[in-house]
């Protein structure tokens, strides 16, 4: 008796499971499950050139071997790149400049069914701050009258390049300094100091303009600031100073001209 009752269960068993295998056949394709097991975090900002990645998948109702996995690199702002088909779920990418970037995952079943993820990061390898090309600025002696003060900030940006033994990457134009930031990116600081007579300002970080100077030089960027200057009425010291940044938050040390308007 015992022995049919145990028949009659595992036959009961069998059928369901035959069941199940059968729905599951005939439903729904479910898409396969992805996740990170190694990569930036999150929105973080990278301190590197280089940012390595590994992910896992898992698919319940198809056999992932038979499917095709792809990643693809977008800088945020400048468009997305085109799905690269990989074999193995560990990617590393080399030579990064300074940017915001989200890598991408695309894991695709035999049956169409597809998931992608997403890690976004930003990278901030840039060590040196920029240069400064030249600064155009009144004469240190003004004549006692009213007038507008002309300053122009030209700099570009350096950055290392991965170059050996003689090579010199201070010396190389964006972009071939890999992580060198774009000229249209960098900003400027600006203030004016003058007597007590003249009301001080101070303008926060501002983007500049590009400008090709020519030949060998690099691309860089300008920046014009005017003050009117109350030389008239208001005689003293008057202090220009300036700072640029790049886009790694690298700032140079202040620029500083002055000028005198004499009593």
């Amino acid at each position: 008796m015992k022995s049919t009752k145990l028949i009659v269960i595992l036959t009961l068993g069998l059928l369901l499971a035959a069941g199940c295998v059968e729905d599951i056949e005939r439903g729904e394709n479910m898409p396969p499950r992805v996740w990170f097991e190694r990569s930036p975090a999150e929105s973080s900002v990278v301190f590197s050139n280089a940012a390595e990645f590994e992910w896992r998948a898992s698919d319940w109702d198809d056999d992932l071997g038979m499917g095709a996995s792809y990643v693809k690199l977008d800088t945020v702002g400048a468009g997305e790149d085109s799905w690269e088909r990989v074999y193995d779920n560990i990617f590393q990418i080399l030579d990064l400049p300074d940017s915001t970037y989200n890598f991408r995952v695309r894991i695709v079943d035999p049956r169409e069914a597809e998931t992608i993820i997403t890690r976004n990061f930003t990278v901030r390898f840039d060590p040196h701050w920029p240069v400064v090309d030249s600064l155009i600025a009144p004469p240190a002696k003004a004549q006692k009258q009213d007038f507008t003060a002309n300053y122009v900030i030209y700099a570009h940006d350096v950055a290392p390049s991965g170059l050996t033994g003689e090579d010199d990457p201070e010396t190389l134009p964006w972009p071939d300094a890999r992580a060198a930031s774009p000229p249209e990116s960098l900003k400027f600081w600006v203030r004016m100091v003058g007597p007590g007579c003249f009301d001080n300002e101070e303008f926060d970080f501002a983007y500049g303009a590009t400008y090709d100077p020519g030949g060998d030089s690099p691309l860089g960027a300008y920046f014009t600031y005017s003050v009117s200057i109350p030389g008239a009425q208001c005689s003293g010291k008057y202090t220009f100073r300036a700072k640029v940044m790049d886009r790694a938050g690298n700032v140079t040390p202040e620029i500083v001209a002055s000028f005198e308007v004499p009593k």
